[in-house]
């Protein structure tokens, strides 16, 4: 009889349980159908209630903005999502106070965050980030509406370009520089069968002294990336150990390609 009463007991306990576990169950599935978002949040001082609005406290509101209330909607158009905060989901700063905050560091430590830059510009996430971001700006008709604004600026650059960036190699030296660098950019090693398929396009041909001549021997294959990012910069200053995409054997095949290779084929073809 004793085990009788004691297996009801436990069944009631447990039958319980899991009734009260099916309940609030169901309660999120229904909140989160009907788009219900309720955060159950600790009574302290981080939250207030005012005019029906719930605020929330920024913890450096009153370093960047000492004039105004520390206090700010706590939603996700004032504060950033923190899934590792369980009380309401939101980060302790502010949009402001971060965006303030970050322009601050970035002042403070300039090599760093150009450290930082450079590896993250190598990152195929930021290419694919380029390419979106240039797809958005043709459909809403940023370039054309830039172009009509700037023809003279446009026009000087153009003619700029054309003075300085256009080589006299022939097709036949171009191949044979492709041939060289085993079809791929010079730089990082990217292929011509991958850069069309990233770009849409052949690899370019770069100028490895900027201000040097538009001979064979000055020129090397680049992909549209490792080309924008060498802008002006010399080689040794842009292509060395602080490049993640440097390796020293690439560099010296450059340097063998601009110093004997392309003489060699030049005078080939002079003889």
């Amino acid at each position: 009889m004793y085990c009788i009463l004691k297996w009801r007991w436990y069944n009631n306990k447990y039958r319980k349980r899991e009734q009260k576990a099916w309940t609030q169950a169901l309660k999120w599935w229904t909140e989160k159908k009907e788009g219900i978002t309720t955060v159950k949040r600790k009574r302290n001082d981080k939250h207030k209630i005012i005019g029906g609005v719930d605020y929330k406290f920024c913890n450096i509101h009153d370093e960047y903005f000492p004039e105004e209330s520390p206090f700010v909607p706590s939603t996700l158009e004032y504060f950033y999502k923190n899934d590792s905060n369980s009380l309401d989901g939101l980060s302790s700063r502010c949009k402001r106070c971060e965006v303030q905050r970050a322009t601050k560091w970035i002042k403070d430590h300039p090599e760093q965050f150009k450290k930082y830059l450079s590896k993250y510009d190598h990152k195929d996430v930021k290419k694919k980030a380029m390419l979106v971001q240039e797809k958005r700006l043709r459909e809403i008709g940023y370039y054309k509406e830039y172009n009509k604004k700037n023809k003279d600026k446009i026009a000087r650059y153009n003619a700029y370009r054309q003075q300085h960036k256009t080589h006299t190699l022939t097709k036949k030296e171009w191949n044979k520089c492709l041939e060289y660098f085993d079809n791929s950019c010079a730089y990082c090693g990217m292929s011509m069968e991958e850069h069309k398929n990233l770009y849409k396009q052949s690899l370019h041909k770069e100028h490895v002294r900027n201000d040097g001549s538009n001979g064979i021997e000055n020129c090397v294959p680049a992909c549209k990336h490792c080309n924008s990012q060498k802008r002006t910069y010399l080689l040794e200053d842009w292509y060395n150990e602080t490049n993640p995409r440097y390796e020293r054997e690439r560099l010296d095949k450059i340097y063998e390609w601009m110093y004997i290779e392309s003489l060699n084929i030049e005078n080939k073809k002079a003889s």
